[in-house]
Formats: C-alpha cells, structure tokens, sequence
C-alpha cells in the first residue's frame, strides 16, 4: 500500500492525469486489505520503557562522559520527548546527506526573557546562563508529513511549575552551550578543530539494544524506532487521546498512531 500510495503521489506531484486510476475501487480495496495484514515478524518492534531511556541517559552524562557520550543522551531524549523518527536527529554516515531531516543549529533556538522574546541559535549560547532563557523551541522543517517550507514548532519551558530546571531542556541547553558547531551544522554534532562528528544510526542502536539487554528484554525486537514509539506508548497508557497522540507524532492515518 505504501508503494501504491507514493507512486500515486509522484503522479500527482508532476500533474499527471493518469493517477486517476489509483482511485479504482478494486484497487482501493486491496490497499485497505493489505494494510490489515499482520506485520512481518521481522517488523515487529517494541517501545523502550521510560526506565530504558533513562538508564541511556543516567549513563552517558555520568561525571567525565565524553562528548560523544552526551551527544547521545540528548539524541535520546530528543527522540523521546519529540517523538522523533531516527532520521530527524541522527545522521546514517559521519557527513550527512544534504537533504538531511536532522534538526540544523540553528533549528533548535533559545528564547530570552526580555520584552522582545529574543530569539538565539543555538550554537550562539556560549556566553548565556540558563536562567537568561524562558523557553526553547525546535522547528521541525523537513520531516515527513510535512509540507515543503512549513516547519512545525515545538516548544518547551525552560522551568516547570515549581520554578525547577526542566531536565530534558537543561540537557539540551548544555549541549548547545558546549558544542562547538556552525549554523548548518546538525544540532547533534561538534566540532573539534574543525573535524565534524555526528550522532550516527549505529550509536542509538546500539544504546537501544544495550539498554534493552540491561533490562533482561530480547534485544532483536528493538531498534532505533523504539524510541519514536516509547512516548505515545506511555501516553496512551496514561489515557491520552488518539487526537493528541496523532498530534505527538505528527500522524495523519489513524492506523498510524493506534498501532502504539
């Protein structure tokens, strides 16, 4: 059905009248018939528990943790709190790919608390505390299901309702202060004389299976998606509503965020 659908839209995309012909009935009803199948076993993926995320976390930002440790705990949590696919924060080889859906530098902006809610890349924090920012915000900008050129904001307060660090936002405020990166630089990368390195693939799925591992889980029904699915996972369990689930992660099918 997902082939189906993206030839049908490459069609539509380049005007051609031909795609008329995917609004068959008969076709239409295979898609809905195929999309019920069950999934390949080799599909089948579970969410990691909280206590898998923050066991990732815990240990990569222990006292002395490399840079490279960090950049992995903030991966992860970014992943976590924005319901992240793994193509939206990490890259699959050390230089990404131009039309990368990383969050850029300055994608991931603090705001200051002046009157005119300055708005800071951040890779431009160095000589800020984390007191002087009210918020920060993650512009989603080319992930899937959204539009060319229309970016979707996330927001986040830099302290909750009892005036205490929020921990996933201090994490990142840390990672922006210390990085050293340009502005079309992936957020999740640094610079050390000049030589970029990025979050790869192989490093959240290792720490996803290592995590897993720790927790007595068969490791080969987790990946780097486990991540995505963690969040709406909890939520739903926590009576959230499919609506604002659809909204966590940026789904338009039902289907979609029902198999969480």
């Amino acid at each position: 059905p997902s082939k189906m659908s993206a030839l049908r839209h490459g069609m539509v995309s380049r005007l051609v009248k031909c795609c008329n012909a995917f609004d068959n009935d008969l076709l239409r009803s295979v898609k809905q018939g195929a999309a019920l199948l069950p999934a390949p076993v080799h599909r089948i993926r579970l969410p990691c528990t909280l206590d898998m995320i923050n066991y990732i976390v815990h240990r990569n930002t222990q006292v002395g943790a490399s840079m490279s440790q960090v950049m992995l705990a903030t991966g992860v949590q970014m992943g976590f709190f924005l319901c992240l696919r793994s193509s939206e924060y990490v890259s699959k080889r050390m230089v990404p790919l131009m039309d990368t859906h990383q969050f850029l530098s300055t994608d991931v902006q603090f705001v200051l608390r002046d009157e005119r809610y300055t708005l800071i890349n951040s890779n431009q924090i160095r000589h800020y505390t984390y007191t002087d920012f009210k918020t920060v915000k993650f512009s989603m900008q080319h992930a899937k299901n959204i539009r060319n050129g229309f970016g979707v904001p996330i927001w986040f307060s830099t302290h909750d309702n009892n005036h205490l660090p929020v921990p996933f936002v201090e994490l990142v405020f840390q990672w922006s202060k210390h990085s050293i990166r340009f502005d079309a630089d992936p957020f999740l990368s640094f610079r050390v004389q000049d030589r970029l390195t990025c979050l790869l693939y192989t490093d959240i799925q290792d720490a996803v299976k290592s995590s897993a591992a720790h927790f007595g889980f068969d490791t080969t029904t987790f990946n780097t998606h486990s991540i995505r699915m963690s969040a709406p996972t909890i939520a739903r369990a926590a009576n959230l509503s499919v609506t604002n689930i659809m909204k966590m992660g940026r789904w338009k099918s039902l289907p979609a965020p029902v198999l969480y």
